[in-house]
């Protein structure tokens, strides 16, 4: 019998969390086993899919928490957390249908 060492998460969810920056994004994934690894990237939800893809391979990628930059929480900077939140849920929604296609 020949055992392969290819990573599989097929029916597992990945949760995903963003800290957003101008430039880059402090990005964490953790598993349902509870494994966690957080890495720094370009800005690009299309680079964000790419290196799920090729270290989580078949997951199910949830983004579960965003920080923006202002997070003192005052009234301004709530609301610029949803207008980016959605802006970025947006971004991600869009590179993920091309991605399937």
């Amino acid at each position: 019998m020949v055992q392969s060492n290819k990573k599989d998460f097929s029916g597992q969810n990945i949760s995903i969390g963003i800290d957003v920056h101008l430039r880059t994004w402090s990005v964490t994934v953790l598993t349902p086993s509870g494994f966690m690894r957080t890495h720094t990237q370009k800005a690009s939800a299309k680079e964000l899919f790419e290196h799920l893809n090729k270290h989580y391979p078949n997951g199910s990628y949830r983004i579960d928490w965003l920080i923006f930059p202002g997070a003192d929480k005052s009234e301004d900077a709530v609301n610029l957390d949803e207008m980016l939140s959605e802006l970025v849920k947006a971004h991600w929604e869009k590179v993920t249908m091309f991605a399937s296609d």
